[in-house]
């Protein structure tokens, strides 16, 4: 069972599955810092785990967006999908 520690404890990927009930993980995101964050954990691809956090067969979506009022953009974001599988892996890349 794969599993990685944060500041407040271990976590185990069956957990995080089981906690997601199903459904993917969506994220809006419109900090630069947080898009690059994510960017950096998602492009670095198959890791020395052997595991990918972006696989668009599992439903894994990544794509820019906008954030607008009426014809106005208000600000440029990152639209995100995570699988129930991939999940794990991305949280873990950040610790």
């Amino acid at each position: 069972m794969c599993s990685f520690t944060t500041g407040s404890g271990s976590v185990d990927y069956d957990t995080i599955r089981q906690a997601m009930n199903g459904e993917a993980f969506t994220m809006s995101l419109t900090d630069t810092d947080e898009i690059k964050a994510v960017i950096e954990a998602v492009n670095e691809g198959i890791d020395s785990y052997l595991e990918a956090c972006f696989c668009p067969d599992r439903g894994d979506r990544y794509e820019g967006g906008k954030r607008k009022a009426g014809k106005l953009v208000l600000c440029r974001t990152l639209e995100c999908v995570v699988s129930v599988e991939s999940l794990p892996v991305l949280l873990r890349r950040f610790v």
